[in-house]
């Protein structure tokens, strides 16, 4: 009977079960700071735009747009993301751009990502609860507001993106939940969870490598 009810919902959500698997490779990829964890970003955020807004999940849904556009631009931003300076011969200098490296969130950056998620929860759940009437306007502003920020830090490729992955995972999982749809993201946010865990010290180790080189 249960894999009946597997089935139909496989059946019922193909994107949904797609994205899952995406999002496997995807979290993998990152894991180990692999660029081309963006172009699989990149489909996964069009498939997830019409999952999103099956389910209601309208701003969800709409910053899909800006996840396709911060796909292109975190692969640019890992691929050419800091300048450096390259001494060619006595008469001069020339700058090249290299791959971004991982480093830590300065103290100003923290504040803005907090408050920003602050500002943007605030924000959208007024608008939900006066233009969208959801179900959880608070719940579904917040995980939007982490989602927001931490795809910002995974382009600049802060160690700290992580914990940000982690909290918009719990909430999601939460709120799955409680509306008992969406099951295929609640399995994706837990596999994500443990490797927010795991891909934090992988991150910290590779970053302290780099350094000493």
């Amino acid at each position: 009977m249960e894999l009946d009810l597997l089935y139909n919902y496989f059946i019922n959500n193909p994107f949904e079960f797609i994205v899952l698997l995406l999002g496997v490779v995807y979290i993998i990829l990152e894991f180990f700071g692999n660029k081309w964890m963006w172009f699989i970003g990149f489909l996964m955020a069009v498939l997830s735009l019409y999952v999103f807004v099956d389910n209601e999940h309208y701003w969800l849904g709409a910053i899909q747009v800006y996840q396709i556009a911060l796909s292109i631009y975190g692969f640019w931003k890992w691929q050419f993301g800091r300048k450096k300076t390259l001494n060619h011969d006595i008469n001069g200098q020339t700058t090249a751009r290299t791959e971004q490296p991982i480093t830590r969130m300065p103290k100003r950056a923290w504040c803005l990502s907090l408050l920003s998620v602050v500002a943007i929860t605030v924000i959208l759940a007024l608008l939900n609860d006066s233009l969208l009437k959801n179900e959880l306007p608070w719940a579904d502003a917040a995980i939007t507001a982490f989602n927001l920020v931490a795809v910002v830090l995974l382009s600049q490729k802060y160690l700290e993106q992580w914990l940000f992955w982690l909290v918009y995972d719990s909430l999601m999982i939460v709120v799955s939940l409680v509306e008992g749809r969406m099951y295929f993201y609640i399995v994706l946010c837990v596999i994500y969870i443990i490797t927010s865990i795991f891909g934090y010290f992988k991150w910290r180790r590779m970053m302290l490598e780099s350094q000493t080189n």
